[in-house]
């Protein structure tokens, strides 16, 4: 059961650190709301090696970002009124 997530911004390096010794079942690393837009690239970067760090320490690791799609519309089953 993983019960504490714990959301990190993408390029504190020093956050990165305390989220593998935080004893946290599931650690992300925040890609978009946590980290400016200019440097997204550099905490892509980071990933792979924070993601190896948080998992030895036994957490589970992800990263989050938004998708740039819109999110899709809901159906109803019934047909548009509409001329």
């Amino acid at each position: 059961m993983r019960r504490s997530w714990l959301f990190v911004p993408g390029v504190d390096t020093a956050a990165h650190e305390r989220a593998a010794r935080s004893g946290a079942d599931v650690i992300v690393l925040e890609l978009e709301d946590f980290t400016p837009p200019e440097l997204r690239p550099r905490a892509r970067e980071l990933s792979r090696e924070v993601f190896d760090r948080w998992r030895k320490a036994g957490a589970a690791a992800a990263s989050s970002r938004r998708s740039k799609r819109p999110a899709p519309r809901a159906r109803t089953g019934r047909k548009s009124t509409a001329p």
